[in-house]
């Protein structure tokens, strides 16, 4: 059984484990009605998330992008700035 239904306070739950009110409403919601299936096995319950900062980057994340026109294939792999990634599409036209 979940801690509201045995007596916490929706705004209280939702606090302490740093969900908003909403989202905690919607997945009791949903996993009552996931509960209520036919093949549903036994009642899922919430389990607890622990969400940890990502470092911010200075750099663009590692990444192949392969783009095809025609029989012409362009690879890109590493650091693909938007930048360059946009002016390949924009090069990419056919003629």
């Amino acid at each position: 059984m979940d801690e509201v239904a045995l007596g916490g306070s929706v705004p209280v739950v939702a606090r302490r484990h740093g969900v908003s009110e909403r989202t905690l409403k919607w997945w009791r919601s949903e996993l009552r009605r996931r509960a209520s299936l036919p093949e549903a096995p036994e009642a899922p319950r919430l389990l607890p998330v622990t969400v940890t900062a990502v470092p911010a980057r200075s750099e663009p994340p590692e990444l192949e992008v392969v783009v095809e026109l025609g029989a012409a294939r362009v690879t890109l792999r590493g650091a693909v700035r938007p930048e360059h990634l946009g002016a390949l599409i924009a090069g990419a036209r056919p003629c």
